[in-house]
Parts: structure tokens; sequence; C-alpha cells
């Protein structure tokens, strides 16, 4: 069976087209993304806008039972972080229904150990990598002139990076497949 690498296929765009090719391509697929898998179950919260205050409450008291002090930028990070979780959570359980085996693990990209690491366990346990979909991405949406030279990098060494290293650890001849994602502020802008 064909063995497809998505690169930031937890969340967003590249979540929803990794999801739709699995229901149309048997594989087995494996998705990289920065974040850990929670033990928590995010699925069955819900996050709308009646439940949206319950939800903040809670994680304040996870804040403040961790001994930090509760500000508005913890809560948003800590209800992105969640939604996130969710989203990624949602996205293997689709995996799971469609009947597709999928690995995910947590990886940077731009650091080659810990890439080379992650694609070493899924070749001895599935075979070579034959298709690519380089997703991952930084978001971080401003313009270009508004950007100091650390965010310049942040963005561009996950997409420039990323693929570079997936190139050195995954033979072009191996490869039947390579999709390159760019940000969708490229085609439409930002402002």
């Amino acid at each position: 069976a064909d063995v497809i690498l998505i690169t930031g296929g937890g969340n967003g765009i590249t979540s929803k087209i990794a999801v739709e090719m699995a229901s149309k391509v048997p594989a087995r697929y494996v998705i990289l993304g920065r974040s850990e898998v929670s033990p928590d179950d995010y699925t069955t919260d819900k996050w709308d806008a009646e439940h949206l205050e319950h939800r903040k409450a809670e994680l304040k008291e996870q804040i403040a039972g961790s001994g930090k002090r509760v500000t508005p930028v913890l809560i948003e990070e800590a209800v992105s972080n969640a939604l996130k979780q969710r989203e990624l959570q949602i996205t293997i359980n689709k995996f799971r229904e469609l009947g597709r085996e999928l690995i995910y693990m947590s990886c940077d990209i731009t650091r080659l150990d810990h890439l080379k690491k992650c694609i070493e366990n899924v070749t001895s346990k599935w075979g070579k990598v034959t298709g690519i979909i380089h997703g991952a991405g930084f978001e971080k949406s401003q313009l270009l002139t508004k950007k100091d030279k650390n965010e310049f990098f942040s963005i561009v060494d996950v997409k420039v990076l990323g693929a570079m290293h997936l190139l050195q650890l995954c033979p072009v001849e191996h490869l039947k497949l390579w999709v390159s994602m760019s940000s969708i502020s490229g085609v439409f802008g930002n402002e």
C-alpha cells in the first residue's frame, strides 16, 4: 500500500484535504504536526457560542490551578489550543471512521533530526513514503513590511526547510505524489 505523509494535516485546510483524500484513496497515512495529542477528549466538548463562556471559565480555573496569573492573553491562547486539539482529534477520528490506517506524530519539520526520527519510525513499520502533501505552516498573517526578521524566518522555515528536509529523507524516485501548499493569504492577501 502507498504511504502518504502529510505535514500540517491535523488542523486547518490541510486536515480537510487529508480527510477528503483518505475518503477516496486507499493508502496508509502519516500526519505530522506540531501538536501532541492530548489525553483529554476534546471532541465531545461543545465550542459553539452558547457554550464558549462555560469553556472559558473552565480554562480560567485550569490556568489558575497551575499557579499562573490569569490574563486575557492566556485565556485566548488556551481556547485556541483547545480548539486546535479538538480539530486534531476530530481529524484522527475521521480517518478511523474511513477505515484508513493512520499514524499521527508530533514533529518539528524544521529540525532534520526530528523529521528523520519520524520517517524512520514510519518506514520501519510501513515501508517507504510514496506520497507527500506538504501543508505545514506557521500562521502569522500580516504584511511583509510589518514582519520582523524572526517572524519572517519562522514562517519561511516551515515551508522551505521543511520541504528541503522532506526531499532529503524521502528519495524523489520513490515518490508518486508531491503537493506543496502555500498560504491562502498569498492568494487573497490579508488586508
